[in-house]
This record gives C-alpha cells, sequence and structure tokens, in this order.
C-alpha cells in the first residue's frame, strides 16, 4: 500500500478491503444503522397521539348534508377532530365523492380539519375491496366512528369498528339504516 494513501475507515457502511484486496461494501452494518419499520401496533399508537381520529360511514347513496354537517359540528364541539377518515366511496361515472363520505369530506376541507381517504380497489379485489378497506381503516385505529345511514358496507364497517373497540355513534338512528339492525 501506499504511505501516502489512508486506509478505507471501517464503520457503519463504509467499505473495506478484503483479504483478496477487493473493496467489500458491509450491508449488515449499514442495515443496522437503518431503523426498522414501525410494527402496526406502533403505527396506530402513533396515528392515536396526534389526537382524535374519528372515521365517518354512511351509505354511497346517503344525500343529507344538513345532518353531516349537524353531527360532525356536535362531535367536533365536544372534542376537536384532528383527522377524519373516511371511505371515499366514489361515483363510477363521475369519480366523485358521494354519499356520507362526500358531505364529510366538504365538512373537513371547510373546517380546515386532516382527511385520511381510503377508496376501495374494486378492480383488484372485486367485491371483498370494500370490506377489505374497513378492516383496514378500523385496524388502522381511531378514537370514533360516526355512523350515518347505509346498507351492508355501513353495517361492515361498524362491525369492524367494534371488533377493535371502537366507540360508534349514530347520530340517527331512526332513519333507514342495516347498520343498526343487526
Amino acid at each position: 500500500m501506499f504511505p501516502h494513501r489512508r486506509p478505507p475507515q471501517l464503520g457503519m457502511g463504509n467499505p473495506s478491503i478484503s483479504r483478496n484486496n477487493h473493496l467489500v461494501e458491509h450491508e449488515h452494518r449499514r442495515l443496522a444503522s437503518v431503523p426498522a419499520t414501525p410494527s402496526p401496533a406502533e403505527q396506530r399508537a402513533a396515528r392515536l397521539a396526534i389526537g382524535h381520529v374519528v372515521i365517518v360511514t354512511g351509505g354511497r347513496d346517503y344525500e343529507d348534508r344538513t345532518r353531516v354537517f349537524a353531527a360532525l359540528d356536535l362531535a367536533h364541539a365536544h372534542k376537536p377532530i384532528t383527522l377524519l377518515v373516511h371511505g371515499a366511496c366514489l361515483d363510477r361515472k363521475t369519480g366523485e365523492l358521494q354519499g356520507a363520505d362526500r358531505w364529510a369530506d366538504e365538512w373537513a376541507k371547510e373546517r380546515g380539519v386532516p382527511l385520511d381517504r381510503h377508496p376501495a380497489d374494486w378492480a383488484t379485489w372485486g367485491n371483498a375491496a370494500g370490506p377489505m378497506r374497513n378492516k383496514q381503516m378500523a385496524e388502522m385505529g381511531a378514537h370514533g366512528c360516526i355512523a350515518f345511514p347505509g346498507g351492508r358496507g355501513t353495517a361492515n364497517m361498524v362491525k369492524n369498528a367494534e371488533l377493535r373497540g371502537i366507540k360508534v355513534w349514530r347520530p340517527y338512528p331512526d332513519s333507514q339504516d342495516a347498520s343498526a339492525a343487526r
């Protein structure tokens, strides 16, 4: 080796010279410095630590904007919502949000509340996409779930929330609602 040349430094991710004079990258050392991906439980805890997380569910044909706004305003006044989560049900013709998700989305935008939208991947998963999305939203965690009138999809979201200990509030139980008739 030349005296004026500095030997490579050994350490995290630095190359070294092997016995055969080959430059070797120490992958195991570099990987040790990369933080591990948080577990689902750690991700859930971090999500819930940001404040009051609320899931909104309801029928894709639920058109009562006034009731959605009134219920969300009441919940927000009781405890400020810091993240609003919904299933992002889209109209297949127009691609626009529809039903309770549409009104919840508008409410959050008007109030400056951050949104977390979870559209179902119907093209990949077919009829299983909605229940899969609902399970994922519940597993990610929330402090509460506001359920507006809806059908089987709403009932499935309510069931997933309750199974994970998420408190469900039905502000209008007098309305026709498959989720309340379980």
